[in-house]
């Protein structure tokens, strides 16, 4: 389609712009843009960057214009709105997007009018469209999601009968928006951790406790699994990486500690400016609490 077309549909740009076009200020004279609008509202858009031998790279924005991500490598990649909480098909890549409506501008550079043929044709190999699960997988996303969801539910309760029962007036909590960018754990891991609902792990323990007049307070926490928790700060240049040997072990001089209780108590010193004096026993054996099997 070329100048308009509905929701989830490309608009091809055939020809080079010229000193008669007028749509946006200053276009580039030696690219081809392809654009599409998409409603997210639903389920995500599957998009396919084909290689192209050439610069050819996706601009993805959210309704308000910020951009999120630009595509620059030939993939599979899904455009999704940040709160959905499904699962993806292996070998797609998550774009998330804080809105519904979205954007994206394709920016493929040729060298003349005798190049139009072969960006057509890469503008061909590009490809929209939605996942289409069994009916099947459907099930088993839909017992997935109600797994999570009740795992949720016990374990926030678990925490708000604590706080009440120990008069505890303020959670803080780990900020890990982003936490899917960039983040290889391998592939089943990153499977697990590409599904997870973030949002309501923040809104359903914030829900519950406030019933109570407990505060839940989100708080950045770059740095806090690499700093040891005597250190003088909670920041790089205290962050030793070869400190945390492992996934949940953290070695800080001859003193072996839980790596993921080092980094919930650095969070806690972050979030109260250094100042109080935690206990550090229970770092090295923390305990652990069964709420849901």
């Amino acid at each position: 389609v070329t100048g308009k077309a509905p929701v989830n549909q490309f608009i091809h740009n055939k020809a080079l712009t010229n000193a008669s076009f007028k749509d946006v200020v200053s276009p580039n004279v030696d690219t081809i843009y392809t654009q599409v609008w998409y409603d997210l509202s639903e389920e995500p858009i599957i998009y396919v960057l084909p290689e192209t031998g050439r610069f050819c790279k996706v601009q993805v924005l959210d309704a308000w214009t910020n951009t999120p991500t630009v595509l620059d490598q030939a993939g599979t990649y899904a455009i999704t709105l940040l709160s959905w909480e499904g699962e993806l098909p292996e070998g797609v890549t998550r774009i998330d997007v804080p809105t519904a409506l979205a954007w994206s501008i394709t920016r493929t550079v040729l060298s003349d009018e005798d190049d139009l043929a072969n960006v057509r044709a890469i503008q061909a190999g590009n490809g929209v469209k939605y996942p289409k699960p069994s009916k099947h997988l459907l099930m088993l996303y839909e017992k997935k999601r109600h797994s999570v969801k009740d795992y949720l539910h016990k374990v926030t309760h678990y925490i708000q009968v604590y706080c009440v029962e120990n008069n505890i007036h303020t959670v803080v909590i780990g900020d890990i928006k982003g936490i899917r960018r960039e983040n290889d754990l391998g592939a089943v891991t990153n499977q697990k951790l590409h599904a997870l609902p973030y949002n309501r792990i923040y809104q359903m323990p914030e829900y519950k406790l406030s019933m109570k007049g407990i505060r839940l307070i989100r708080q950045e926490e770059s740095w806090t699994s690499q700093c040891s928790p005597l250190s003088d700060d909670v920041s790089e240049t205290y962050a030793r990486k070869s400190n945390r040997k492992k996934r949940g072990l953290y070695k800080d001089g001859v003193k072996i500690r839980n790596a993921d209780a080092v980094g919930a108590y650095n969070t806690l010193r972050k979030e109260r400016g250094m100042a109080g004096n935690f206990p550090t026993e229970k770092l090295s054996n923390p305990e652990v609490v069964k709420v849901a099997v």
